[in-house]
């Protein structure tokens, strides 16, 4: 496989401390009490425009997400946010085997390059894309298909690598193979509806099942 597509939140960060306190917030300022830890647990994954969607009218979900930013911009993402442990040794094997990395996440693409500078982790990266919802593109597909036209990847040869069904669905739905990460959030019976090639523990244990195809 010569190209590796990543997720971000789950299988490269984790995120979760970050994203249960800007919903938090912001669901507080609308008056929406905080749901259950299962609930809050299924925010991480898609994008804010499909989420918050469950607890506003229609109208407002673009000031929504729009808030939803503002806050998110006044939290310093590199102590709401972690890198799991092994990531960055990951892709320097990853770089140095010759593959080309990439990210292709729900999460809004402005965002994400920042998340992503805040770890100095950009530089291993050919390209990061995420959703943009000024442009329509909001789901694991549509992000997807972007980057596979954009760089010419072909889908005999790559991998998604990602930890949750959304991830699963949007590899599935593109034609292109899809690993996951055990660590991250996913559940682990919605993967079941998905063709899945290979599952893995650590970051680590990417890189050695990555190996073998």
């Amino acid at each position: 496989m010569r190209d590796i597509i990543f997720d971000l939140d789950g299988t490269i960060v984790d995120s979760s401390e970050c994203i249960f306190s800007v919903y938090t917030m912001l669901l507080k300022e609308i008056g929406v009490p905080k749901p259950d830890a299962k609930t809050m647990r299924s925010f991480i994954g898609p994008p804010i425009e499909l989420t918050i969607g469950d607890y506003v009218e229609k109208d407002k979900i673009p000031a929504m997400c729009t808030r939803f930013r503002e806050i998110y911009k006044t939290l310093d993402l590199s102590k709401v946010n972690k890198l799991y442990d092994g990531i960055t040794e990951l892709f320097d094997k990853l770089l140095n085997a010759g593959k080309r990395l990439f990210i292709a996440t729900s999460k809004n693409e402005p965002v994400a390059k920042k998340l992503c500078d805040s770890f100095d982790i950009t530089k291993y990266f050919t390209a990061i894309y995420g959703s943009r919802h000024e442009i329509g593109r909001l789901t694991k597909l549509d992000v997807l298909e972007q980057l596979l036209d954009d760089y010419n990847v072909s889908k005999t040869d790559c991998v998604l690598v990602g930890d949750t069904h959304y991830d699963a669905e949007g590899a599935n739905q593109a034609d292109i193979p899809v690993a996951i990460v055990k660590y991250g959030f996913g559940d682990e019976e919605k993967l079941k509806e998905f063709n899945v090639l290979f599952y893995a523990g650590t970051p680590l244990e990417v890189f050695d099942k990555i190996s073998k195809y």
